[in-house]
């Protein structure tokens, strides 16, 4: 078996950010509220914590789904507001994540 050149992705909650400062990680959540020229979102986490993410400035929203939506964000975690620079969202599709599922394997 081969090793990969990237390092593995971290999955982590609001709790954890502060351990994984500069550090490139994966984040389940509910986008509860976003401004309005979608350059930020704020997602609830599967912990019931809350976090802040910052999209590159070339992202499209219109490719956002309408309303509240489940999201995969892979990002750095920022020092000093803990806020995460996205890279990479992938829209979660179904009405509901089951947050205790998803907070299980996190851990």
């Amino acid at each position: 078996m081969t090793e990969s050149a990237y390092p593995p992705v971290p999955y982590i909650t609001a709790s954890t950010l502060n351990r994984y400062q500069g550090r490139t990680v994966r984040v389940i959540g509910k986008v509860t509220q976003r401004t309005p020229d979608h350059s930020r979102y704020t997602l609830e986490t599967v912990d019931g914590g809350s976090l802040t993410v910052h999209r590159p400035h070339n992202t499209v929203a219109s490719n956002d789904p309408p309303g509240a939506a489940w999201a995969m964000v892979t990002g750095v975690v920022q020092s000093g507001d803990l806020s995460l620079q996205e890279n990479v969202v992938d829209w979660l599709e179904g009405p509901d994540v089951d947050c205790r599922l998803a907070k299980l394997v996190i851990q």
